[in-house]
This record gives structure tokens, sequence and C-alpha cells, in this order.
């Protein structure tokens, strides 16, 4: 399957579990009114993931981005791959933790991120960290990023509306 055809595939088998999700409890208590209602409320909802979820991602994960001038080699080598698939350079973010991650995600080619750990850009080698951005470079071309991001931001989401004992306990 060629990667555009996949995005595609999954953004639509997500639409189609939302509109589920949102039109089915509406429409059995409104029918037909509740039908638009529910439709309403799924496309209200998928536009605000599509146009917020790169910003919300980096806000919930307290990332900062990383410039040329602290990473140039990185820098050099996201180009040079990114130009190899015919894609546009994805922006570099850095995750503040020793821990060795490193992550990808993205709706849109045009506006894909990887995550880059503190810890993980002091424990490798270059031929170690270029051959993990080939993979999550490559993540971004097929598609395999959509999928995940637009998870993340649905269970975000989700999460404001729990009424969890530990989330209250945060404001108080």
């Amino acid at each position: 399957m060629k990667p555009l055809t996949h995005i595609y595939l999954i953004w639509s088998l997500f639409a189609l579990y939302l509109t589920a999700l949102f039109t089915f409890p509406v429409t059995i208590l409104g029918s037909s009114l509740g039908l638009g209602i529910g439709l309403l409320v799924t496309f209200i909802f998928l536009l605000l993931l599509y146009f917020k979820a790169e910003t919300s991602i980096a806000h919930k994960l307290n990332l900062t981005s990383m410039t040329e001038a602290e990473q140039p080699e990185l820098y050099h080598i996201v180009r040079e791959l990114s130009r190899r698939l015919q894609i546009p350079a994805p922006q570099l973010k850095r995750l503040n933790t020793q821990a060795l991650t490193i992550g990808a995600y993205g709706l849109r080619k045009s506006k894909a991120c990887i995550v880059i750990s503190d810890g993980l850009l002091e424990s490798i080698s270059r031929c170690e960290l270029s051959a993990l951005l080939g993979r999550e470079i490559t993540a971004i071309w097929y598609g395999d990023t959509c999928l995940s991001t637009w998870f993340s931001r649905f269970l975000g989401a989700l999460e404001i509306l729990s009424f969890s004992r530990n989330r209250s306990e945060e404001h108080t």
C-alpha cells in the first residue's frame, strides 16, 4: 500500500470511529436532531484535533525547539534524509530527560516533529543517531505518525473530560 493511501485509510477509519462514538448516543436520545448534533460535534472535534495536534503535544510534553546553532550535525542529517525521501525536513524538539528516547509525531509531513531526549544526545554516537533519525523520518514519510498523533490528541481531549481523583487534587 502506498504511503499516501495508508494515511488516508488510517484517518478515515479514525474519523469513522469518532463519528460512531459521538453520533450514536445522541441519535438514540434525539433521533434525527441527535444525529445532526452528533455529526456537528464530530466535525468540530476533528478540526480541533487536526489544527492543534502538534502544538498540543509539544506543550503537553514540555518540549523545547532545537536550533541549528545548538545541533548543526543533527540538522544536517535530518535535512539530508528528508531530501532523499523528498519530504519537508521535520522540526527538531528536545525532551529534557536523561532517558534514551526518540520519537516522531505529526499529522502532516509539513508539520512533523522529531523528539530527541537529552540523554540520547549525550550517550550515542553520530552513526547510531543517524540510524535512529532515519527510522523516524521514514515513519514520517510512510505516515506511521498520523495514527499515533490522532490517538494521542484524542486521549488528551478525553483526559480533560475525566473527573478522576488525581486530576481534581492537582487543582487544589
